[in-house]
């Protein structure tokens, strides 16, 4: 990749782009500064283009000029590249680091979101465990009334029979004791049974609830994730493809000849050759008129 003096990278848009500029900006720019310095310039713009090879990334300045001013077109094309270098590191600067930026902020969305999805399934691993815990103690219910249930069952024949047996006060102070433990029973057996069938229930639907909300939750950040990551995806290939510009070579005078071509030469030479011609025979001519007239 090319660098600048910073060692920064050097960014243009496109071969395209390059070619546009140095024909309509850097090398008018280049010929004007150096009329305006006095300089005594044989050029212009009609001497200059620039094109892109093809098949390939690389920007050149091609010139018809006489080989004699190889050194002005070398120094012309030597100017016009290093303001397009130059300019183009100065001026891709603030994009790229625009597109670094953009790239560090959805990497810390990332990070962001990722916490809250951590968050998010410690929440619903909670209320899981919360939900297992109602089971349990439903379970447990359940069996504490069975039990209070076989309890009272076996209480009552024996209240029912001192109800029959009743002989003395202390035989009635037992009967009354057991009439009161089958009440209390019956009074936990109660709580038990409202606590099953009420508070229990209305528990597990407050749970459930709590896990919808998070799962919904948990997908909305889901989406956030993607979204952020397909934007980030598109920041990143954006930066990799931009293109940079450095001069690879510098100008240098073509080994080829940059004269007139054969076709050229050999139409100036039949040209040549024809009013050679033409005035040997009118000179041939004259010379034999003059002899003509001294003769007689």
């Amino acid at each position: 990749m090319g660098r600048d003096q910073n060692g920064q990278p050097i960014f243009i848009d496109s071969p395209q782009s390059a070619i546009a500029q140095l024909d309509n900006a850097y090398i008018p720019f280049v010929l004007d500064s150096a009329i305006q310095l006095k300089k005594k310039v044989d050029l212009s713009t009609k001497n200059f283009k620039a094109f892109n090879p093809t098949s390939s990334s690389m920007v050149c300045i091609k010139t018809d000029a006489p080989k004699r001013l190889g050194d002005k077109v070398s120094q012309i094309q030597d100017a016009a590249l290093q303001r397009l270098v130059g300019d183009n590191a100065r001026i891709a600067a603030v994009p790229k680091a625009s597109a670094e930026a953009n790239i560090k902020q959805f990497q810390a969305t990332a990070q962001t979101l990722s916490t809250k999805i951590a968050n998010v399934l410690d929440q619903e691993h909670t209320v899981n465990s919360e939900l297992a815990l109602l089971k349990t103690k439903d379970t447990v219910l359940q069996n504490q009334g069975s039990r209070i249930a076989q309890e009272i069952d076996e209480m009552r024949p024996l209240v029912k029979n001192g109800i029959h047996n009743v002989h003395n006060d202390a035989t009635a102070l037992t009967m009354m004791i057991q009439n009161n433990q089958v009440a209390q029973e019956q009074q936990q057996l109660f709580k038990v049974e409202m606590e099953r069938s009420v508070a229990l229930p209305k528990e597990q639907v407050a749970l459930l609830n709590q896990m919808n909300a998070l799962k919904r939750q948990e997908n909305d950040l889901n989406a956030q994730v993607a979204a952020n990551a397909a934007q980030m995806g598109l920041a990143q290939a954006s930066l990799k493809a931009l293109q940079t510009t450095r001069i690879i070579r510098p100008s240098s005078p073509s080994i080829e000849p940059v004269g007139p071509g054969k076709a050229v030469f050999i139409v100036i030479g039949a040209l040549m050759g024809l009013m050679l011609s033409v005035f040997y025979v009118l000179l041939t001519h004259a010379l034999a008129s003059g002899k003509g007239r001294d003769a007689r």
